[in-house]
C-alpha cells in the first residue's frame, strides 16, 4: 500500500491513496526519464541553480518532480495518484513530487516504501515539508525550495541508513542549545530543522519547528540553567516568554504566560550579565574603565603565540577563535589571598579577545565612563550564548564596541573601535568553537 501526502498551504492531512479522477482528465505529461518534467506551457519560479546544485549532490534516493499550473479542476490529489500510475511510480527509494505553480506552488508527493523501511515516518515528512517547502515556496522561489526539502530528506535518509540504533544528541545538551540559538538569532530554517530532528521524537519535530519559527523577532536569554538538562528562558521583542529544555527526552519548547511563573521559575536560574555593574557619566572622568576581579592579590601570567598552547590553559569547552594562532596571546591566572587559583584567562591585544574561566562562576566586572561618552547597550544572543553589546561614542565621534558573552563559568569579551565594530566582533564570535 502507498502512501499519499497531501501538502496544502494551510493544511496537511496524511491519508492511504485513493482512486478517481475529473471526468474529462488533464492528460499526464510523459515521463521522458528526466528527473524534472516541466509541462507545456508551465515554468518552476525560483533559484534554479540552487535545485540543480541540490540534485547534483550524492543521494540514495531517486526523485521524480513533474510540475504543471494546476490540475485543469480535478482533485490534485487523485492528479497525483495517476501520475503516480502513469508512471509507474514510486519505486522502492523514489520521491515523487508533483507542483502545482498555479496554486501557489502547492505541493502533492508520494513516497516508495523505502523510506518506511528506513524508518522514516509520515509525520517526518511532513515536518520537512511544511517547515522547508511550503514557507519558501509560497513566496515564490518554489526551485529554491525544492532545493531546501531535497537536501534535508537526503540527509534524514543518509543517516537513518547508517544509524544502527539512530543516535540522539550527538553534542552535549550545553553545546546543542548553543547550536539551537544560534540557528533562531539566524533564522536558520533548514539548519534548525534538522537540529529539531536530532533532538526529539520524530512524531513531534514539525510542531517544535514550527513554534520556534513563528517566535518573530531577535532573542535574548532572559535566564538560564546549565547541567545534564539545560533550560533556556528567552524572549523577543513584544513577545511572550519561551522556556527551551534540552535533555535525554530531547527538546520541548513552552511559553510562559504568566509573569508570577516566571518570575518563581528565574529564582533558580542564572541571570544573565548580573555580575556586570554599569555606570554612565561619571564625574570627573574622560574615559571608559574596566574593573575585574577586585577581590584577587595577584595574578601570574605569561605570552605565547600557539592557540594549542592558549587552548590546553583554558581546558576543554572554553571557545577560542582561530585568528589568535600566531597572534601574542596572554595567558593569566588568577589567585586569591591564600594563593588558591580562582580564575583562568586568556587575552589577545591584537584581537581584542579576552576570555575567563571562574569555576564559581562569580564574576565581578564594573564599567564606567566619563560624562561626555555615551553608551548604547543591547541585550541579544550571539554565537549561541547570551551576549551584551556595548556601543561608545563621544562628541567627535564613535569610540570601542564591546561584545560580552555570558556562559556560566565562562566570560567572553571582544573589543575593536570603530562604527563597524560590531559586525567585526560578531564574526569573530561566530567563529569560536
Amino acid at each position: 500500500m502507498r502512501i499519499r501526502i497531501l501538502v496544502a498551504a494551510l493544511a496537511v492531512v496524511a491519508q492511504v491513496a485513493t482512486t478517481g479522477a475529473a471526468a474529462s482528465p488533464e492528460p499526464i505529461p510523459a515521463d521522458k526519464g528526466a528527473w524534472l518534467i516541466v509541462a507545456a506551457g508551465t515554468r518552476l519560479p525560483g533559484d534554479q541553480a540552487a535545485l540543480e546544485a541540490a540534485m547534483e549532490q550524492p543521494s540514495p534516493i531517486h526523485y521524480k518532480i513533474l510540475v504543471t499550473d494546476d490540475a485543469a479542476g480535478e482533485d490534485r490529489t487523485a492528479y497525483l495518484d495517476r501520475v503516480a500510475q502513469t508512471w509507474a511510480q514510486p519505486a522502492e527509494n523514489t520521491l515523487l513530487l508533483v507542483i502545482f505553480t498555479a496554486a501557489n506552488n502547492d505541493i502533492r508527493f508520494f513516497m516508495g516504501h523505502g523510506f518506511r523501511q528506513q524508518g522514516v515516518t509520515v509525520d517526518e515528512m511532513l515536518g520537512l515539508v511544511r517547515t522547508l517547502y511550503l514557507p519558501v515556496a509560497s513566496k515564490g522561489d518554489a526551485a529554491g525550495a525544492l532545493a531546501g526539502l531535497i537536501r534535508a530528506v537526503n540527509t534524514r535518509m543518509g543517516a537513518r541508513a547508517e544509524a544502527k540504533p539512530p543516535q540522539v544528541m550527538p553534542q552535549s545538551p550545553q553545546a546543542t542549545m548553543r547550536t539551537l540559538l544560534t540557528h533562531l538569532q539566524h533564522g536558520d530554517i533548514e539548519a534548525l530543522t534538522a537540529l529539531v530532528a536530532q533532538t526529539g521524537d520524530a512524531a513531534q519535530q514539525a510542531e517544535l519547528t514550527l513554534r520556534l519559527l513563528a517566535w518573530g523577532g531577535a532573542p535574548r536569554v532572559i535566564g538560564y540553567r546549565l547541567a545534564e538538562q539545560v533550560d533556556v528562558i528567552a524572549a523577543r521583542e513584544g513577545g511572550k516568554p519561551v522556556k527551551l529544555t534540552l535533555g535525554k527526552e530531547g527538546l520541548t519548547v513552552r511559553q510562559m504566560d504568566r509573569s508570577d511563573e516566571l518570575e518563581q521559575e528565574l529564582q533558580s536560574y542564572r541571570i544573565p550579565f548580573a555580575w556586570m555593574t554599569l555606570s554612565p557619566g561619571t564625574k570627573g572622568a574622560s574615559n571608559i574603565t574596566h574593573d575585574r576581579e577586585v577581590e584577587e592579590a595577584a595574578y601570574d601570567g605569561h605570552f605565547t603565540s600557539g592557540l594549542d598552547i592558549a587552548q590546553a590553559h583554558m581546558g576543554p569547552g572554553i571557545a577560542l577563535p582561530p585568528s589568535l594562532d600566531h597572534q601574542p596571546i596572554y595567558l593569566f591566572t588568577a589567585t586569591d589571598k591564600l594563593g588558591a587559583p580562582v580564575a583562568t584567562g586568556v587575552s589577545s591585544p591584537e584581537t581584542g579577545f579576552w576570555v575567563r574561566h571562574r569555576p564559581r562562576a562569580d564574576h565581578r566586572v564594573a564599567i564606567s565612563w566619563g560624562s561626555d561618552i555615551q553608551a548604547a547597550v543591547t541585550d541579544t544572543i550571539v554565537a549561541g550564548r547570551p551576549a551584551r553589546i556595548i556601543r561608545f561614542s563621544a562628541p567627535k565621534g564613535p569610540l570601542d564596541t564591546e561584545l560580552w558573552l555570558d556562559e556560566g563559568p565562562v566570560v567572553y569579551e571582544l573589543r575593536a573601535p570603530g562604527a563597524d565594530a560590531s559586525t567585526k566582533l560578531m564574526k569573530l564570535a561566530e567563529s569560536m568553537q
